[in-house]
This record gives structure tokens, sequence and C-alpha cells, in this order.
């Protein structure tokens, strides 16, 4: 005997309603449904198994969960305005009023898209689908990446310019500091070159000059002891005119001899 299939309410947390059915043995097509496991008919949703209790809390009366929720949302918005437009969409969703649920759409398909990615990611990896992405989005996204792969291109193409720069800059700056260095080479082998040959003209001048002061010693001498020789024969031929003109006032002081008488 089948069992009779009830459509059954099924309030989630958010305070939703959902429709479904309970103790269901056969599918749409009317056939049994068997488990793929064992293959033995099975019961979907069967309400006579399990043990149900029920939970009464303390509170404010609200007719429903929903009620409660759109409250406590709609404070919490009024404490902090800043995150309307982000959980605006949720806040409508939770709202008992018609047309609540094409609030929710619109405002959500108006949230950031870091937020949306971030649901869709959070739903597939709940339902194990991978997430649907909106042709326009992913145009936009794929646009942004292309723009971005430009963008790193370009940076790479600047950076590797800028590295060829340096490099050559460096190059540059050896080459320049070789040549610096080869010309103080240089420099220092012609002024050794210099202070070699001031050196040797130094030596030649020194050399000439001991050469004349010798000569001019040499000459001097001989002219010291020419002036000597002529000194002593001018001062012997004095001493020799002295002795004969002492003779001769001898001679002249001697007394006459008289001639003798005839």
């Amino acid at each position: 005997m089948s069992r009779a299939v009830y459509n059954a309410g099924i309030q989630g947390k958010d305070g939703k309603i959902d429709l479904m059915e309970i103790n269901q043995e056969q599918d749409k097509a009317g056939m049994p449904i068997v488990d793929p496991n064992t293959g033995q008919p099975v019961v979907l949703n069967d309400m006579s198994a399990g043990a149900y209790d029920v939970i009464a809390e303390a509170g404010n009366s609200y007719a429903t969960k929903r009620e409660e929720a759109s409250d406590n949302m709609l404070a919490f918005m009024q404490a902090m305005p800043d995150v309307a437009p982000l959980v605006g969409d949720l806040v409508a969703k939770v709202q008992d009023w018609p047309m609540a649920d094409k609030f929710a759409e619109r405002l959500r398909a108006a949230l950031p898209p870091a937020v949306l990615e971030a649901e869709k990611a959070k739903e597939a990896e709940e339902t194990g689908q991978p997430p649907q992405v909106d042709p326009a989005q992913a145009q936009q996204q794929a646009m942004q990446e292309q723009v971005q792969q430009a963008q790193l291109e370009a940076g790479m193409k600047e950076l590797e310019n800028k590295t060829l720069e340096d490099e050559a800059k460096v190059r540059k700056a050896n080459a320049d500091a070789d040549k610096a260095r080869a010309d103080a080479e240089t420099a220092r082998i012609n002024t050794q070159l210099a202070q070699q040959k001031l050196d040797g003209q130094t030596i030649e001048i020194a050399k000439g000059i001991d050469e004349h002061e010798s000569t001019m010693a040499r000459d001097q001498e001989r002219h010291d002891v020419d002036i000597a020789r002529q000194t002593d024969e001018h001062f012997t031929g004095l001493e020799h005119g002295q002795e004969k003109h002492d003779a001769t006032i001898q001679r002249m002081k001697a007394p006459k001899e008289q001639p003798s008488a005839q």
C-alpha cells in the first residue's frame, strides 16, 4: 500500500519557506524510487522515520523567524549605515511583502564585483558546481586582464630598458675609470721621465760647474804662482838695486885719493 504524498513547508534559518514533497515513493514518471547503492526501493523524505522535537524560545513575539530577522537586520543597518550597500539584498530577501525577492535580486546585482565573486565562489563550493559567469562580467574581466597584462608587459619592457641603460652606464663608468687610470699611469711615467731628464741635466750642470771650478782653481793657482814669482823677482830686483845703490853711496862717501905728486 503506497503512502500519501504531501507537500510540506520547510522553513530555513533565514525564515524563507520552501515546499518539499514528503513520503515520496515514486518519481515524476510514476516509477518506484530505488536506492542506487542497494537497488532497493526507498521513500524520500520519509516522515515516519526519525524523531522530532519542538523548541520554544522566549523573546519578542513574532509570527515568524523571518519577521524577527527583518527587524534585527533593519536595526543593524540603522546602527551601521555604511554597510547598507553591502547587505541590502539580504535585508530585502527576508522582508514579508510582495516582490521582496525582486528587490533582493536588483540589490544583489548592484553589489561590488569582489563581493559578488566571493558569494559565487562560496555557492560553488557549497553546491559543488562551477560558478556561473556573467558574459558581460566575464568580458569586462577579460578586458581588465588584458589591460593588466599590457601594463605588466610595459612595466617589464621599461624595467628591461632601464636595466640595459644601467648596464650601459656601468660599462661607460668602467671605461672612464680605466681611461683615467691609464692617463694617470701615463702622466706618472712622463713625470718620471721628465724627472730623470731633469736629474741628468742637473748632473751635467753640476759636472760642468765642478769642471769650471776646477779650471778656475787651477788658473787661480797658476796666477798665484806667477804673482808670487813676479813678486819674488821684483823684491829680488829691488834688493839687488838696493845693494847697488848702497854700494854706490858707499863709494861716493869714501874719501877720494889725492893724486900723487910727480
